[in-house]
This record gives structure tokens, sequence and C-alpha cells, in this order.
């Protein structure tokens, strides 16, 4: 019985002896790891200041926010920090200045005064360029958020219309923003257009586009209802034509509305295209028609263009039969974020 007792005592020394060498090695190695991540934030502080100091640019009254600012190769760094500083830039904000600025805007930055920069760096399209855009027009516009402040002056919508266009230098990307602020060469003719076989009037598109467009068709009848195009690629003159029918029947102001100037239409990228169910008489779609193509349209690699509600942004009226090819997957994307193509361009294409 003696014998049994000394084991179990002996047993239990030997859990106790495992356990504190446990706790030993685990105490130390946190120790470890906590001088090592010591080590390296103090490393980043040192690189900071020690950049400064042989810039002869340290600035003991700065001392407390060199320490939390992390140094970046950049030859003007030291310049940089100490006016960033200077103007009332918080540390924490000059790391983002530096974390999401490039060269050339961490310059701009530089020869400004002091910017509202905090409320714009977490904007993955924000242009400091733009800033000062940006800031009236978010006074004039205080019910928009500040992202939809952004996105909307990067479209330009903080000028007139057709004011400061820029001639598409990609016309046969198929992923090319045209609008109202943003036009084709006059000469442009897409390469491989091909007439649509579901169509009335001869209409084309480019092939891909035009393959996809049968295959929505063939879609729709199996839901019930028929589809044609009635109007795809329009060329330059083609367009001046017709908006000039329109300017003439309804004054610029209305026609504007509905109808894109010369060298400003969709159409001529060969990437659009208008359709209509034959069995409505004097109209484009029916509302059941409608939203069977909203919800089915981006599977062949179509979005509304012009959806309701969205004037403010596109420029035009709601247009249920204007669809626009993009290819499936970033029309899909575009469908399913509720954006306009405008704004889905700027925030995750054009950035």
């Amino acid at each position: 019985m003696k014998l049994k007792k000394w084991c179990k005592y002996f047993i239990a020394l030997i859990i106790i002896i495992i356990l504190v060498v446990i706790g030993y090695f685990c105490f130390f190695y946190h120790k470890e790891t906590k001088d090592k991540t010591t080590f390296v934030e103090k490393e980043k502080v040192n690189k900071t200041i020690e950049v400064l100091k042989a810039d002869n640019l340290y600035d003991s009254k700065y001392s407390h926010d060199y320490k939390q600012i992390e140094y970046v190769e950049n030859e003007n760094f030291s310049k940089y920090v100490n006016d960033f500083l200077k103007k009332g830039y918080a540390a924490t904000t000059v790391n983002q200045i530096f974390k999401n600025l490039s060269a050339e805007e961490l310059d701009y930055v530089f020869k400004n005064e002091k910017m509202n920069l905090e409320d714009y760096l977490e904007y993955r399209n924000f242009d400091v360029d733009k800033y000062s855009r940006y800031e009236k027009y978010a006074k004039d516009n205080k019910d928009l958020k500040l992202q939809d402040v952004i996105t909307r002056v990067n479209l330009k919508l903080d000028y007139n219309y057709y004011e400061n266009a820029t001639e598409i230098s990609n016309p046969s990307d198929i992923n090319v923003l045209v609008n109202k602020y943003n036009y084709l060469p006059s000469n442009y003719v897409p390469a491989n257009l091909t007439k649509i076989k579901s169509s009335n009037t001869n209409a084309t598109m480019i092939k891909e586009a035009a393959d996809a467009f049968e295959k929505l068709v063939a879609e729709a009848k199996k839901a019930g209802f028929t589809l044609l195009a009635t109007t795809a690629y329009r060329g330059y003159n083609f367009q001046k034509i017709l908006y000039d029918k329109y300017v003439k029947e309804d004054g610029i102001a209305k026609a504007d509305t509905y109808s894109a100037r010369p060298g400003f239409s969709e159409h001529q990228t060969g990437l659009t295209v208008d359709v209509r169910n034959p069995a409505i008489k004097d109209a484009r779609l029916s509302d059941e028609n409608y939203a069977w193509i909203k919800e089915h349209c981006s599977e062949f690699g179509f979005i509304i263009r012009y959806p309701h509600n969205t004037t403010d942004v596109t420029g035009y009226i709601e247009e249920s039969w204007h669809l626009r090819y993009l290819g499936i997957e970033t029309a899909k994307k575009v469908m399913d974020s509720n954006l306009t193509y405008d704004e889905y361009y700027d925030l995750y294409i054009a950035h």
C-alpha cells in the first residue's frame, strides 16, 4: 500500500515538473515574439527619425509624430513629412497620404495648402487633382454621400453636358465609356460588323455582340415573347441626321434627353442594340418584357444602359430597350451592383 501511495506522489510530481517546463517555454516564447515585434516597430520608427536626421530636417517638436510615421522610399520623404506636419496633418493621415497617393499626387499635396484629405483617402477613385472640384460639388450637393460626390466629379458631372469633353483613344475596347463627356472619333467604324439575324432593319453589331444577342433572343422566345433589333451600329453621319431631325422636332433641350449628339452615341461602338417586341404596337417593350430582360440580360453579356431614375447620372431618360454589350463577367457585375455603367466604370475599371 505504501508503494502505491509513493507512486501516486511520484506521478503527481512528474506532472507538476512537466507543467512548469511547458509554462517556462511558453513564457519565454511569448517574450521573444513580443521583443521581435517591438524591435521591428522600433526599426520602422528609427528609420524615419534616422533619415530625417541624416537630411538635417529632424525637428524635435514633431518627435512624437515621427514615431508614428512609417518610412517609405521616396527621395523627398523628409521634406514631405515635415511639410505635412507643419500644415497640420495628423501622423495617421501622413501615413495614408504616403500609402495611397502617387509621386505626382504627393507633390501636388506638398505644393498646396492643407486639404481635408482624411475624409477622401479611403475612397479608391479619389483623385487629389480634383480636390477643389470635389469640395465645391459637395457644397452644392449636400444630400450626396462623399463617394457619390467623388464619382460624379470624376465623370465630369460638375460641368455642363458636352463641356470639357474628351475624345476616346481606345474606341474598340469592349469596356469603352461613351457618354456626354467622352466622344468617339468621327471616322471610327468598328471592325467585324455582322448583320443581326433577329432584326427587321438589317441592323449590325460586332460579331461577338451579335452572336450574344441571338442567344438572348432565343432565351426570350422560350419565355414567351419575341425580341427584334430595331437599330444597333450607327455611324457618325447617320447619328447626325437622326439627332438633327429630333432637334428640329423637339428642340435641343428635349432632344438631348433622349438622343446623343453625333460622336457621343454608344451605337457607333457596334456594342449597343435597341430592341422591341413586335407584338406590341407603338411600344418598345412591355413592363413584363422589361422585367425579364433586366433579370436575364447579363447572362448573355448585356446591361440596361439607361436604367430607371438615373437621368442625373447618365444624362438620358430611361430606355429599357437600350442594351449594351460588355461580356458576361462584366455585365453581371454591373447589373449586380445596381450602378449605372458610368458609375461602375469610374469605380472599378478606370481606377
